[in-house]
């Protein structure tokens, strides 16, 4: 087996693996769920945002 024959068989086994890693991802819905918990994420960093506003705006009104 020469270094050329290595280098095919490596490079067709990197390709078999990324097809199935990809069709496991599809099965059990891997990408979607990242997407939705993605989504979540940035809304609840929104609302984290807005209730700290709102506690900053309670605490300057205190002071003036």
């Amino acid at each position: 087996m020469g270094i050329t024959d290595l280098a095919i068989s490596i490079g067709i086994a990197i390709i078999i693996f990324f097809l199935i890693r990809e069709i496991m991802c599809w099965y059990w819905k891997l990408n979607k769920i990242v997407e939705l918990l993605e989504k979540i994420s940035k809304k609840l960093g929104k609302e984290e945002k807005e209730e700290i506003n709102q506690k900053n705006d309670k605490h300057l009104t205190k002071l003036y």
